[in-house]
């Protein structure tokens, strides 16, 4: 069985909705588990970039809208386990990681804030890239050589390709290179 995992972006405290998936696609609630922050209590479809498994498939990350924070979870046989909740900038609505590297997409005050999992979330130095002002994104994702990122931008209808120096910021968070 494989697991399904959603959040409720309430305001009054975001959670993650965890399902078991059997062989026949049927779910089954396996539990509720807080976040340690808020959604915003916008009803929509949350981005899919909202709630990513890690590469590893060991850990969660959640953003938390409403409270400018990112979670992360510890995948366990009963659940979730939460390991950390850390600020992030105003209203994250998506979130990329890759190899133990992570990004989040702040859209109220459009930027990116880079951490690194290492058994919690560290910030990393010098991470954080503002985007122009009247953007207005939607989404963030590693391109394919974990390079660079590619931020969808509603507002202008284009995607932006930002060079990370993923040199630098792996020398920084001990994590081998890819």
């Amino acid at each position: 069985m494989r697991n399904v995992f959603v959040q409720t972006n309430e305001a009054t405290g975001n959670q993650v909705v965890a399902f078991r998936r059997g062989e026949d696609g049927s779910l089954e609630l396996a539990g509720r588990f807080e976040t340690g922050g808020r959604g915003d209590g916008v009803p929509h479809l949350t981005s899919q970039g909202s709630v990513v498994l890690t590469s590893d498939g060991r850990g969660l990350l959640v953003t938390n809208a409403g409270s400018g924070d990112l979670t992360l979870f510890a995948i366990a046989d009963g659940g979730l386990e939460l390991l950390a909740t850390v600020p992030t900038g105003t209203a994250p609505k998506s979130v990329a990681e890759h190899g133990g590297l992570v990004y989040v997409l702040n859209t109220g005050e459009p930027s990116l804030a880079g951490f690194r999992v290492d058994g919690g979330l560290t910030p990393l130095v010098d991470s954080r890239r503002e985007l122009v002002a009247d953007a207005d994104p939607a989404q963030v994702g590693f391109a394919p050589s974990g390079k660079a990122l590619v931020v969808t931008d509603r507002g202008r209808g284009v995607e932006a390709v930002i060079d990370i120096g993923l040199r630098q910021l792996l020398d920084q968070s001990g994590l081998d290179r890819v």
